[in-house]
């Protein structure tokens, strides 16, 4: 674990109990509010009153080490490096973080799977030239308490490895080294609209069908 780069998360342990372990309402889930703000320290900058959420729609609050996703202030983005210590082209406006365990219930129970099997997924869609999103692994800390080694493991500060994922928005073009085009998850969530481009109703008809699209062209 000490080889891996250290997250820390200092917030109040309510907004923490809230956003990880309370089942505020499905709505707010599924339409990806950010309801709790703390503050970031990585590499030894601080980046404060950063908005935080859990992540996931109906798998939000199933496993109990549950996902994270952070949105930073504009002009303050996080300055992310990858597995080998070197930076990313653009700084991330999110960060989304997912945990490394074995959903048991779906496939067998291999421990630690999830996470694992998407990094490996993505890195082998860039070998091939295929843009998908980069990870990175890391060592998370959260620090919602004056005492960070209680006797109970459990309340700890200690979060365990996670791994990040590279947000899917036009920094991900950027940083892929594709031209500027229009991003859309669903109807209610565009992550990217060209500057030069309309985002026309076939773009969202066609995501009916997909989780994500991406349109190079007009239309």
């Amino acid at each position: 674990m000490n080889s891996l780069p250290v997250y820390h998360i200092l917030a109040r342990p309510e907004d923490v109990e809230q956003c990880q372990y309370e089942y505020i309402t499905y709505d707010s889930v599924q339409a990806g509010w950010y309801q709790w703000t703390g503050a970031l320290v990585y590499n030894g900058v601080v980046y404060d009153h950063v908005w935080f959420r859990i992540r996931g729609w109906w798998s939000a609050y199933e496993w109990g080490k549950n996902k994270w996703k952070f949105d930073f202030n504009r002009g303050h983005y996080l300055k992310a490096r990858d597995n080998y210590g070197d930076f990313y082209k653009r700084d991330w406006d999110k960060l989304n973080l997912s945990f490394c365990i074995s959903m048991h219930d779906y496939n067998g129970g291999n421990r630690g799977e999830d996470g694992m099997f998407e990094a490996v997924g993505f890195k082998l869609y860039n070998l091939a030239g295929v843009p998908a999103c980069k990870t990175l692994w890391l060592q998370l800390r959260v620090i919602d308490d004056a005492q960070e080694s209680p006797v109970n493991q459990y309340e700890g500060d200690f979060w365990g490895m996670y791994m990040a994922l590279e947000q899917f928005d036009g920094r991900f073009l950027d940083e892929h080294g594709l031209p500027e085009g229009n991003m859309v998850k669903d109807a209610s969530n565009r992550n990217n609209q060209a500057a030069t481009q309309k985002l026309e109703s076939t773009d969202l008809r066609f995501v009916s069908s997909c989780h994500e699209s991406y349109s190079f062209g007009p239309g």
